[in-house]
């Protein structure tokens, strides 16, 4: 998908929304779980209007929380279920599942103050330290259990982990608790401080609550969970929240847009017989219509699901969101001539989105036309130049290179979309290749040498990672 694009990114420690139950923690779990060295890949969401409209949400709060708003990302994870964490590098991730289950845009603001909270409170490298004060009590009753095992005492040993074990793991949930409730107070003060309702926060701890209650999960220790029950959340909000003079305050618009999006994803990630019966033919509302035109194209039917778009465009002739998927569907359809027509009208409403310039770059040069793909490359070092986290516009920038002859160029591209992506091996091979074709000492060779330096940075980095995973020896000179 052009809009819909997926990619791989790194998280290294997360909070989650939901609580831990009791028995999760044991010696190898506490630090396998949050430990920064174990990292994870996951698959996100790209999407142009998604993001508008998160920024749009987010920008104020990252305000009040004393951040800069181009310096913390937001990226929406490929997966249903209902989650939200934090990571390294200022980032926050939010769970597809959230949109479908969060019925406001304020409970997804509320979500996100939260979130806030935890990297303005530094909570992330506060975390490392707190694991590995757990894990004293935790590795000294091991040792001293194994010692009475040793000695035939096998039931005094086992209590005496067993012992251990709660200690350190009680210790690591105290602290857990205290950092949500820290992190709930927090996102108060941004949404206040913004001039949100807090009412979308409270909604949200609602919600849980009632899914714990229903599965008894209110009826737990709550000193056994990294986060405070919801119920409990709920109450120590609530005062301050609806004493605000915001906590009335909605809008319509910002529900249409949110319903909107809903709408998109769930035409993208459901299967099509879910969404065209949550969305049937007789509801002629726009997120209906929004949401069958995104069911049809995944069926493959490209004439249904422009006549569907098509509607959404005579309503609303301005919005260049509809225009982009419009030229999407006739792109994956093989009308590609249309395409670049849908989406000429698209970056001519929102000319700076790098999103919408990548697709136009690429409907030119799957045209195979000389003249669309010299056409196609300042538009697609354009997207670049917008968001320089974009490794697709990459690539197609790096093919219409290729196509225009010029090698050196295609290869620096190359390179540079590799180490984007941390694939060290290709970016050395693509910036070697682009060095020899390009002319010694120009501004694209220099962009090139310093890959190459980068890169063996990197190399460097990795090979003493190995090392120390492999347990040693001297280092060489």
């Amino acid at each position: 998908m052009a809009t819909l694009m997926s990619s791989i990114v790194h998280a290294i420690l997360h909070h989650k929304l939901r609580k831990v139950r009791k028995g999760a923690f044991a010696l190898a779990c506490i630090v396998a779980l949050l430990a920064p060295v174990h990292a994870y890949a996951i698959s996100t969401i790209r999407d142009a209007e998604i993001e508008n409209m998160l920024r749009e949400y987010s920008d104020p709060i990252f305000l009040a929380a004393g951040l800069q708003p181009k310096a913390v990302k937001i990226h929406i994870v490929n997966d249903r279920r209902i989650n939200a964490f934090v990571a390294n590098g200022q980032q926050i991730y939010l769970y597809a599942g959230l949109f479908d289950k969060m019925e406001t845009p304020e409970m997804i603001i509320g979500i996100i103050a939260h979130e806030t909270g935890h990297l303005a409170g530094g909570h992330l490298p506060k975390t490392s330290d707190a694991i590995a004060r757990a894990q004293v009590p935790i590795i000294l009753s091991t040792l001293l259990g194994i010692g009475a095992v040793a000695a035939g005492a096998g039931d005094v040993g086992a209590a005496i982990i067993a012992a251990g074990q709660t200690v350190g793991e009680r210790s690591f949930l105290s602290y857990s608790r205290a950092q949500e409730a820290s992190a709930d107070q927090a996102a108060l003060s941004y949404l206040e401080a913004s001039g949100e309702t807090a009412r979308g926060l409270l909604d949200v701890f609602q919600l849980f609550g009632a899914e714990e209650r229903a599965a008894g999960v209110d009826q737990q220790d709550s000193y056994a969970s990294s986060h405070p029950l919801s119920y409990e959340r709920f109450s120590a909000l609530e005062n301050r929240a609806t004493l605000s003079p915001h906590y009335d305050r909605t809008s319509a618009r910002r529900q249409y847009q949110y319903d909107m999006v809903r709408a998109k994803l769930r035409g993208f990630l459901d299967d099509p017989v879910i969404t065209t019966r949550r969305y049937p033919d007789y509801d002629q509302s726009d997120p209906a219509v929004y949401a069958r035109s995104v069911a049809y194209y995944q069926q493959g039917d490209t004439q249904q699901s422009v006549k569907e778009i098509d509607v959404l465009i005579s309503r609303h002739p301005g919005n260049p969101y509809f225009h982009e998927l419009r030229g999407q569907v006739l792109l994956e359809g093989g009308k590609i001539t249309e395409a670049v027509d849908a989406y000429d009208t698209a970056v001519e409403l929102a000319p700076d989105e790098s999103l919408i310039l990548t697709a136009l770059g690429t409907a030119l040069v799957a045209q195979e036309s000389v003249d669309e793909n010299r056409r196609a490359i300042p538009i697609l070092q354009r997207a670049i130049e917008l968001d320089e986290e974009n490794p697709f516009a990459m690539r197609q920038l790096a093919l219409a290179y290729a196509r225009d002859g010029r090698l050196g160029f295609a290869e620096l591209t190359s390179a540079e979309r590799a180490f984007l992506l941390k694939d060290i091996k290709q970016a050395k091979l693509h910036v070697q290749r682009a060095m020899s074709k390009l002319e010694e000492h120009s501004p694209a060779w220099q962009r090139a040498r310093d890959i190459e330096q980068q890169v063996a940075v990197l190399e460097a980095k990795a090979a003493e990672e190995d090392r120390r995973r492999r347990g040693g020896g001297k280092r060489t000179p």
